[in-house]
């Protein structure tokens, strides 16, 4: 899928506008799972046997797909950005960044709401409920 880049927060966010692949998670993410994913091969799930993934490498799997994950849970937009290519305020050793209000966000830089689903008339409860 392509997606608008006319309102989005940055000109580097253009970039991750599309091409683009869609992953689904059933289940919203808790803060224990954030922390997780920010410390990318330490396994911060390896005594937490359901909570690891069908194949046991959980959310590492999608940088065989793209070098700068994102992803809303919990009305939060996050983004991994370990190249510090996409994101306009980086932070030293904090390749990533957490908008803690999605649904303000997406009204500001209405662009932003189409890769996750938004533009199917889905609400931010609906995606993070559906099975």
């Amino acid at each position: 899928r392509h997606h608008s880049t006319d309102e989005v927060i940055s000109e580097e966010w253009k970039k991750l506008q599309g091409p683009a692949l869609l992953l689904w998670n059933n289940k919203a993410f808790t803060e224990e799972d954030f922390k997780g994913i920010q410390n990318l091969g330490l396994g911060s799930k390896t005594d937490v046997a359901d909570k690891i993934g069908h194949y046991g490498i959980g959310f590492s799997v999608v940088y065989h797909l793209t070098d700068c994950p994102s992803f809303v849970t919990n009305n939060a937009l996050c983004i991994l950005d370990p190249h510090y290519c996409y994101i306009a305020h980086k932070r030293f050793m904090k390749p990533g960044k957490k908008y803690e209000n999605f649904d303000m966000l997406h009204q500001k830089f209405p662009s932003m709401k189409s890769p996750y689903l938004y533009d199917q008339g889905n609400t931010l409860q609906e995606i993070n409920h559906k099975d």
